[in-house]
């Protein structure tokens, strides 16, 4: 019997219990999701953003934060990164990226800080003209009315 008094993670896995027993498809499907939960929590992990056809994967590594960013299109591509250190130092910076490129970025907080928060991702030229498009045809659209 489970006590109503323990951690939700424990709950959790008395639930994956539950279900292994009626079906081990459910059992992975729940674990599955428990595993994704868990990697959250882990800390500095790294984190890949993804637009569409330029990409960037971050991770802080001692008082760096270093990016590793590809254009995957046929045409050339803006990457923008940016963060915050420890001693409130902001990092930051948009990098052009030609057609089937991979590039290393590295960003230092300096002496003694690190990371706290970080973003980055880009767009290509291709995916930056279908935006501007579509904003084009809604502001017209709302003209209409």
């Amino acid at each position: 019997m489970i006590s109503r008094r323990l951690s939700v993670g424990v709950a959790v896995v008395a639930t994956i219990e539950k279900y292994a027993r009626k079906s081990v498809a459910a059992a992975a499907v729940v674990g599955a999701g428990v595993a994704g939960i868990a990697a959250v929590g882990v800390g500095a992990a790294p984190q890949a953003h993804a637009s569409g056809l330029v990409s960037c994967a971050q991770a802080p590594v001692d008082s760096r934060l270093q990016s590793d960013c590809t254009n995957n299109d046929v045409v050339g591509g803006t990457v923008n990164i940016m963060g915050l250190c420890t001693n409130l130092r902001y990092l930051g910076g948009q990098w052009r990226l030609a057609a089937r490129e991979t590039v290393h970025i590295d960003l230092d907080c300096g002496p003694g800080a690190h990371p706290i928060w970080w973003s980055g991702g880009g767009e290509s030229d291709h995916e930056e003209q279908q935006r501007q498009w579509q904003q084009e045809q809604y502001d017209r659209e709302q003209g209409n009315r």
